[in-house]
């Protein structure tokens, strides 16, 4: 497990290359749209192993687990709600088989799944929950850092900020995201939307998904003018 000070450290050195989407390469591998791509950790994990270890060829610094979904919502959709530990442990095994000495393993996390844009006390509440059970899987596994991936709410990505640091003390990469005009979904400016998760003690923001690095190119320009972490 690598603290937020130590990532730092690295990224103060080098700029860090991950890996690519898992579940796009799981569909082009024949896992259909209507599958659970997480259960895939389960029921074929050589498929993932072999992902993993292309993007290692590719020279990857970091490969992500296979976990984006694998929280307790929407793994219910599967009848999978109560295999979240056991989901995201053999993911984490099965990275770390393939990572080796140079390469580091990055839990990956999504957003729950929920459709709401405002978070009354009882979701704040489940959410905790939620994000702790993934996230504890991950880290009790022995994935060097987190990553927050692919959010859209700013409450939503900083109460699973606050789940983790407030148990681990472990770098978290946080990333949400845009589209073109530099907005979220919801029509707020990015700067707006990323300026809760630039006063928390993670290691690193950004963005990912959706419109592609050019379009995304502007937004992380506006981004670098509200912070110094790295993105």
């Amino acid at each position: 497990m690598i603290s937020s000070k130590q990532f730092k450290e690295i990224l103060s050195k080098k700029v860090l290359i991950g890996d690519g989407a898992m579940g796009t390469m799981l569909y082009q591998q024949g896992i259909f749209l209507n599958s659970c791509f997480e259960e895939v950790n389960l029921n074929n994990p050589e498929l993932v192993k072999n992902i993993h270890k292309e993007y290692i060829k590719a020279d990857a610094d970091f490969i992500e687990t296979n976990t984006f979904g694998a929280n307790s919502f929407k793994l219910a959709k599967f009848g999978l709600q109560d295999k979240v530990e056991q989901i995201n442990t053999k993911a984490v095994e099965i990275a770390r088989q393939c990572a080796g000495p140079d390469c580091m393993v990055a839990g990956s996390i999504g957003p729950i799944g929920w459709q709401l844009t405002q978070y009354n006390e009882d979701k704040i509440f489940e959410a905790h929950k939620i994000f702790f059970e993934q996230s504890s899987a991950l880290i009790n596994a022995g994935v060097d850092f987190i990553i927050l991936e692919t959010f859209q709410n700013t409450q939503e990505i900083c109460i699973a900020i606050d789940t983790i640091l407030s148990k681990f003390d472990i770098a978290i990469a946080a990333h949400m995201t845009v589209d073109r005009g530099d907005e979220t979904i919801f029509g707020e400016p990015v700067t707006a939307a990323l300026e809760p998760l630039c006063k928390r003690n993670i290691a690193a923001i950004g963005l990912n998904c959706s419109v592609g690095p050019s379009d995304m190119l502007s937004s992380i320009e506006k981004i670098r003018k509200i912070t110094d972490k790295p993105l």
